[in-house]
């Protein structure tokens, strides 16, 4: 399309428009339709001091509700430390509903937890310089948890 009848089509758009505009005005005036029409009346709009703001109602937020676990677990001892590798140490631990014990390693390269002789009975054994954590549960959801810290010293031979 050229530039010519490309402002030529512009133009018979611009007009189009226009003349609508027109009609609807000379109709909503009175006007244009030859007969008489009743006059068109406007009310005042409110101030803007005058308008009501609506206040949001605030909405209660629900309390979570904390998770209890139905047992408690103890243990001997909170922490350990090793000095080198290879070496054990053992604790006990009890549940409050007289469930049975599982206890687990969340480090096995830095030591490793075995059952003991005796239900309750626990042996750590030293596996390589770090840190970790034993934690012991029973089956009512119940834990509890041993830091463990295992370090080594190097060995001088004179």
């Amino acid at each position: 399309m050229n530039e010519s009848l490309r402002c030529r089509a512009w133009r018979i758009h611009l007009r189009t428009l226009l003349v609508g505009c027109l009609a609807v005005g000379a109709t909503a005036c009175g006007g244009g339709g030859g007969g008489s029409s009743p006059p068109v009346v406007t009310a005042p709009l409110p101030s803007p001091s005058a308008t009501a703001k609506a206040t949001p109602t605030p909405v209660p937020k629900a309390t979570p509700t904390p998770v209890v676990p139905a047992s408690t677990v103890t243990v001997s001892v909170a922490t350990l430390a090793f000095n080198g590798i290879a070496q054990p140490a053992s604790f006990s631990a009890t549940s409050s509903t007289a469930s049975a014990l599982a206890a687990t390693s969340n480090n096995p390269a830095v030591a490793t937890v075995a059952p003991g002789a005796q239900a309750g009975q626990f042996t750590v054994t030293s596996i390589a310089a770090g840190t970790c954590t034993i934690t012991v549960t029973d089956a009512k959801g119940g834990t509890a948890a041993i830091a463990v810290t295992v370090t080594t010293f190097p060995l001088t031979v004179n």
